[in-house]
């Protein structure tokens, strides 16, 4: 395992769930758990930094150096690196629109498990979907209310996924 000078957000991985669910399904590359690892914490500073005027220089130069650790970590298996620059790039296309649909909340709360899961070529089942949509919206909601300018109910996200698996 690489040392790191700033590592990536510990605290969030573990709340966020990847931490049971690496060792659930036995996710042991390092290179794959750790670059989704410093995606996820990346966009966390992001997230963060469009609702606090008072956010240093380094929470947001942190938020960079997160991605460029990634990038780093996938540097000799180019299709990793797309496959996981492709869905950054349009998670935060997401945080810079000016209404977010519940659909698109959805996805920006599972599409990094989601690529987790692809890249070890598992499934991702509908109850995993749904685990990471609780922990995301335990995370973010009040950085998601005020991101869309309206109250959102994890209840109204998880009915709006269950309808799209019906």
């Amino acid at each position: 395992m690489k040392k790191y000078f700033y590592k990536y957000d510990e605290n969030l991985i573990k709340f966020l769930g990847y931490k049971d669910l690496v060792c659930k399904y036995s996710l042991d590359n390092d290179n794959i758990n750790e670059a989704i690892y410093f995606a996820t914490s990346s966009l966390d500073k992001h997230i963060k930094a469009f609702f606090n005027v008072k956010l240093s220089s380094k929470e947001i130069l942190l938020g960079d150096f997160f991605s460029f650790e990634y990038y780093s970590l996938f540097l000799n298996d180019l299709s990793k690196l797309s496959l996981l620059s492709s869905v950054m790039k349009k998670n935060y296309l997401l945080l810079l629109k000016k209404d977010i649909s519940n659909l698109e909340i959805i996805d920006l709360a599972i599409s990094l498990p989601s690529l987790l899961f692809c890249l070890y070529n598992k499934e991702f089942s509908f109850d995993e979907k749904v685990f990471f949509l609780r922990n995301f919206y335990d995370c973010y909601k009040e950085y998601l209310s005020d991101l869309l300018k309206r109250e959102v109910q994890l209840q109204t996200l998880i009915e709006e996924f269950n309808f799209l698996h019906a």
